[in-house]
């Protein structure tokens, strides 16, 4: 497999316009890759970051862990997102990162990047608004955890997941494959695995979604978006 930016250039021009200088200045930043085994550690929360993180292939989740032993699903990133965007400012990881399947994930020098967020101001802005982007992401879980009942919260979690396989043309057909197992959706919206289940069937009862083994096909997006209230 090539290696290079491009996803990640595509997904930073999203969040603001970047000229060809700006566009040629992220793709010439120095990286590496690794890979990740399925269920394998890629950081773990407290970790110095000297690098950022970017998903090449496959999928991750950022997670932290209750002192005695629960786990809460923060995010669910695929293809271009950028795992630890709060390194380029704050030294330590605050929270762990895992690979969901086999991944392949890009390592950028902090310092190449920083130089570049500082001296190309359309960078410096791209990143600002994906910062504010991922905020609000994190804001509307609360919401979904904290107000909303079992199975407009699994609807909800579905959209934002559609709307960024979507936003990476990963989706054909409107069909996805679904990386996390039943029980890392429920920890991810608070709820057991047993109560996932039969949220999931009553979308399938309802036509709202298929499923054929972990790939789901949307029947009805508008009708996952008004069960899930997505905004």
């Amino acid at each position: 497999m090539a290696y290079n930016l491009e996803m990640f250039l595509r997904q930073l021009e999203n969040y603001g316009p970047l000229g060809a200088d700006d566009r040629s200045s992220i793709m010439s930043l120095p990286f590496s890759t690794q890979h990740f085994k399925k269920q394998q550690y890629i950081a773990h929360q407290g970790d110095l970051s000297s690098h950022l993180l970017i998903v090449s292939s496959g999928f991750a989740v950022q997670q932290n862990i209750t002192g005695s032993g629960s786990r809460q699903i923060l995010a669910l990133n695929v293809q271009g997102d950028m795992l630890n965007i709060a390194s380029m400012f704050l030294e330590k990881l605050d929270s762990e990162i895992l690979a969901l399947r086999s991944s392949d994930i890009i390592y950028i020098q902090k310092d190449a990047f920083i130089a570049a967020f500082t001296t190309r101001p359309a960078i410096a802005y791209a990143i600002f608004v994906m910062s504010l982007a991922e905020s609000r992401l994190n804001r509307a879980q609360i919401l979904n955890i904290g107000r909303r009942d079992a199975r407009a919260r699994i609807a909800n979690f579905l959209c934002t997941h559609v709307e960024r396989m979507q936003a990476r043309q990963l989706m054909p057909d409107g069909i996805f494959d679904m990386p996390m197992t039943q029980e890392q959706i429920g920890d991810a919206t608070g709820l057991t695995a047993v109560h996932v289940n039969r949220m999931i069937k009553s979308f399938v009862l309802d036509g709202i979604i298929s499923l054929s083994g972990r790939s789901v096909k949307i029947n009805s997006y508008a009708g996952l978006k008004e069960i899930g209230d997505y905004i």
